[in-house]
């Protein structure tokens, strides 16, 4: 994803090549969230393991377009209710940083991702 950024739907079924030569193919690996616009997930399932799924929301501007992981968890069933709680988290983050930007808060945007993530993490807490 850091070479090709959040594809557009149309383009989630990527094809490559390991290194021993095998042909690999990632099919959606990135989905909406629907119930959570504009959450998307990184999908991964290991069927020994289970589901790696990372939550994240992205911004672009005329040349760029910046990823903001904010929870990742192992489903072992569809319904998870961890993973759950982990959109529920991820919602508040991304609203938490958005809000500050309408704000006008000039720091740059690491910074306020991380102070939103850290205010989730405290009101979690209590």
């Amino acid at each position: 994803m850091e070479e090709i950024g959040v594809p557009p739907k149309r383009l989630r079924n990527l094809i490559g090549e390991s290194i021993e030569g095998h042909i690999i193919t990632l099919a959606e690996f990135v989905k909406e969230l629907d119930d959570h616009p504009p959450l998307l997930e990184l999908r991964v399932n290991w069927p020994a393991t289970g589901a790696f799924r990372a939550i994240f929301f992205y911004k672009e501007d005329e040349f760029n377009q910046y990823l903001y992981f904010t929870q990742a968890v192992i489903k072992k069933y569809t319904f998870s209710q961890e993973f759950e709680a982990a959109v529920i988290k991820s919602e508040k983050m991304m609203r938490n940083f958005f809000e500050s930007q309408q704000k006008g808060d000039d720091s740059n945007d690491q910074e306020k991702f991380r102070r939103c993530y850290a205010d989730v993490k405290a009101s979690a807490r209590d």
